[in-house]
Parts: C-alpha cells; structure tokens; sequence
C-alpha cells in the first residue's frame, strides 16, 4: 500500500484532512477510528482515539501511532510542530453516534436525550438496538435526532 497523497481542498478541516489520513491506516490494523480531535494551543496536539472489540492494547496504539506520524508527514496535513497521541476512549467517553452504541450493544447506560417538547431527560438501561433510525435502551425507542448523548454505567 502506498503513501497517502492528499490534494486539501480550501473547505476541508484540519480534522477532515486528519480523518482522511487515519480511516485507511485503522482499517489496514484491524481498529476502528472512533475520534480524531485536534486541539491548538500553546502546543499543538492530534488525538487520535481507536477502539475494536475484546479493547485496545498498547501494542495497537504503537503500531498505529508509529504509521500516522510517518503518513501525516508524508501527506503535509499538520501545519508545524504537533503532538500525537493515539489511545483507546476510555470507558468514561460519552457515546454519541450509532457505531459508538453498537459498540456497546448489551451494556447498561444513562442516557440523555430530548422529549417531544424539547426538555433534557435522562434514562438508564441496557441498550437493546440500534438501528439507523433509533435507539433502543430497554423497551423504549429513541430516534436519533433527540439524543444528546450516553454513558457507560460502570
């Protein structure tokens, strides 16, 4: 497989010329990319957040982050100096999009969502389904649209 190439267009984020980057790599190592948060500052600093089923290792991390910082370079995403960190999300991570709920299908979460007038309400269950247009902790189906966002009860 060759080096990545990446033509920015003058709309595309950071994050998206990121993104662009670390969704072929992860898929090549078997990991899901669940997150790719950049964050300027004093230091400048990409974290790259992967996950797949039976968790991360540190060995996982490693292969990746070694890959990333040899593509990143290769392909001129990052703008100067950066830090990267590439990590599992940990168990505290807030769920928000369907694959983050799939991967989570059976565990018990609290859940914070929007009712049908618009009120911030909170329910805790086991997630029962996810579908593309619903969630389903317990019984009771939320569409997507009114999530806010869940976690892990641990």
């Amino acid at each position: 497989m060759g080096r990545p190439t990446l033509a920015t267009a003058p709309d595309q984020t950071v994050v998206e010329r990121l993104r662009a980057v670390v969704e072929p790599v992860a898929e090549q190592y078997g990991v899901e990319l669940v997150d790719v948060i950049h964050h300027l500052g004093r230091n400048q600093t990409v974290r790259i957040l992967i996950d797949k089923p039976g968790g991360i290792t540190l060995d996982d991390c490693t292969r990746v982050s070694r890959r990333l910082s040899a593509d990143f370079d290769m392909a001129e995403v990052m703008p100067g100096r950066y830090t990267l960190e590439v990590s599992s999300p940990g168990l505290d991570r807030p769920l928000r999009t369907p694959a983050d709920f799939r991967r989570k299908m059976g565990h018990k979460v609290a859940l914070r969502y929007e009712d049908g007038d618009g009120k911030r309400r909170a329910l805790t269950g086991v997630i029962a389904g996810v579908e593309t247009e619903t969630l389903t902790i317990g019984e009771t189906q939320f569409e997507w649209n009114r999530i806010v966002e869940g976690k892990l009860v641990i």
